[in-house]
C-alpha cells in the first residue's frame, strides 16, 4: 500500500522518476502510449500498481522494436476472420 501511495505522489506532481526507458519520453509514441493510459485509468477501465512511467516506456519499446504483431500472429488473426458467404442466385 505504501508503493502505490509513492506512486500517486510521483505522478501528482509531475515528477519524471529515473527509468530505463528515458530514450522514448516526450515521443510522439511515448504521449499516444501516456494518454491511452490515462484515459483507461480515469474509466476505472485501468488499475496500474506500478510507476506509469514503467508501463508507457515499456509499451513503447515494445511497439518500436516491433515485438507485438508477428507475421504468424496477423495470420491466425487473420485465418480466424469470418467469409462471406456467397449468394447462391
Amino acid at each position: 500500500m505504501r508503493m502505490i501511495k509513492k506512486i500517486k505522489h510521483i505522478e501528482s506532481q509531475n515528477i519524471s522518476p529515473k527509468h530505463p526507458y528515458i530514450e522514448f519520453e516526450g515521443t510522439p509514441l511515448w504521449l499516444t502510449v501516456k494518454k491511452t493510459i490515462s484515459n483507461l485509468k480515469k474509466n476505472q477501465d485501468l488499475k496500474l500498481t506500478t510507476c506509469n512511467h514503467y508501463v508507457v516506456g515499456y509499451i513503447c519499446k515494445q511497439i518500436a522494436h516491433g515485438n507485438l504483431a508477428t507475421k504468424e500472429s496477423i495470420n491466425k488473426i487473420n485465418s480466424k476472420k469470418p467469409t462471406k458467404e456467397r449468394d447462391p442466385n
